[in-house]
């Protein structure tokens, strides 16, 4: 990610995509497939969100959306 420190200089949605990578790797290596929780996944935005089709996993995205109920969305 631009050579930036992961702790102070990188946003929310930086250090999710930097996250999914890290899980990404290893999941080549040891090859393995699990499910991903991703919180706060509103910091993604949408053309930042190419990484989550690379991934060949089950993805679970808990996002806030104001003035919503509580829904399960199932793709």
């Amino acid at each position: 990610m631009d050579d930036k420190p992961y702790s102070s200089a990188l946003s929310t949605g930086e250090r999710v995509k930097a996250s999914l990578d890290c899980i990404k790797t290893l999941q080549e290596h040891f090859k393995v497939e699990l499910p991903i929780f991703i919180d706060d996944a509103e910091s993604i935005t949408s053309n930042s969100s190419s990484i989550l089709t690379n991934m060949p996993n089950q993805v679970f995205m808990f996002k806030v959306v104001e003035g919503q109920n509580l829904k399960v969305e199932v793709s």
